[in-house]
């Protein structure tokens, strides 16, 4: 039974099932994400004015079914999926935010409810709640886990992710939801590091704790590269910008008639109807344009390591996106993984991002890291 009066990391808890199950995942329990479809239970998106009963599994969560894992309930999500917060606390520190927009799947995870949850990133809805609840997030490469059934925000930067406790965890449950999805070799890798990109938006320690632990790598065998990605990320950031107001005004633009609407919500459907097809058009290309420099970012190296986030701010907001959203807005796999805590006793990570599809590469990539750091 999960006790959740403090956490309140749940929008509604499924009733107790002891029955067997078989499966790959049959030993372990999850939480989804209460902006994706479970059949028999409420998709209510974080507000109080909007539910849905929806008779049929999302994909994602059919796929967990088939594989056996025991669907523990909806997990609480800002409203949406956007920025305003949640009413989950962190469990680390109940006056900091768990993050957002996948808040109640992070913290849920890190307070052990269940094995894993299912979250969705937008811009980093999945790895900024992993960095503050010290679990590991891993949002796949755009379309490996299909959205059907799930609501959208911004329809070509809606990613399906997965949060655990352990790199192997993840690497299980990505097994089930990503067909085709192949082992990779575990050996020392390459990395290209920036890690002063945002380290004035997400402060020294975070950037003393991500060097300390890729120096822990270099030491066991990892090639480490320089690299300064601040031009490259904040045309990345721009872009991201004019393509998600001019979708989320698609996906959302009914609350622009709602009293209730989210004041963060509203304020970017707003600016998304300001927006013009061409506009949209010209960030379209640009996107492309920055995916046509990737193979030079990539070449002979196995990923990227750069800061994911601080320690979890007050709980006033749900952190700060920018340092996670140009590999989502291109589309790549990006994990974040737990390297130690601040003098506070917050949790602190490290991003890695891996080159176009290359999933199961970058989850050996992120296994040997951990296994190096001892996690």
């Amino acid at each position: 039974m999960i006790d959740d009066r403090e956490l309140r990391a749940w929008v509604h808890l499924a009733p107790d099932d002891e029955r067997p199950r078989s499966g790959p995942l049959a030993d372990l329990t999850c939480g989804i994400k209460d902006i994706i479809d479970v059949a028999g239970m409420p998709t209510a998106f974080g507000v109080e004015f909007r539910v849905v009963q929806p008779e049929r599994d999302a994909w994602c969560v059919a796929r967990l079914r088939e594989a056996g894992a025991r669907i523990a309930g909806k997990t609480e999500t800002t409203a949406f999926a956007f920025l305003d917060p949640a009413v989950t606390r962190n469990p680390w520190h109940r006056d900091r935010t768990p993050g957002g927009s996948s808040a109640g799947s992070a913290a849920a995870v890190a307070a052990g409810h269940v094995a894993f949850a299912l979250g969705t990133q937008t811009r980093g809805s999945v790895l900024r709640p992993a960095s503050f609840c010290g679990v590991v997030g891993f949002k796949p490469s755009y379309g490996a886990i299909p959205i059907e059934g799930v609501w959208p925000l911004a329809r070509s930067l809606d990613h399906v992710g997965i949060l655990a406790r352990d790199v192997k965890t993840v690497a299980r449950v990505a097994a089930v939801l990503m067909p085709g999805l192949a082992a990779a070799e575990s050996r020392a890798p390459r990395v290209r590091v920036d890690v002063t990109l945002y380290c004035g938006l997400y402060g020294r320690v975070a950037h003393d704790a991500a060097l300390a632990a890729l120096n822990v790598c270099a030491a066991h065998g990892a090639i480490l590269s320089p690299a300064n990605l601040a031009s490259f990320a904040e045309r990345a950031n721009a872009v991201a910008d004019a393509i998600m107001a001019y979708e989320m005004h698609e996906a959302l633009g009914f609350l622009l008639e709602e009293p209730q609407a989210p004041p963060s919500v509203l304020k970017m459907v707003r600016l998304g109807a300001t927006l013009s097809r061409e506009t949209y058009e010209q960030a379209i290309g640009e996107r492309e344009r920055l995916r046509g420099e990737l193979p030079a970012l990539f070449a002979e190296v196995d990923a990227l390591a750069v800061l994911c986030a601080g320690p979890a701010p007050p709980r006033e907001t749900t952190g700060a996106p920018p340092g996670q959203t140009p590999w989502t807005l291109l589309g790549l796999p990006a994990i974040s993984l737990p390297i130690g805590f601040d003098v506070d006793g917050l949790p602190l990570s490290i991003q890695l991002v891996g080159p176009p599809a290359a999933d199961a590469a970058l989850l050996s990539v992120a296994a040997w890291v951990e296994r190096t750091l001892g996690n």
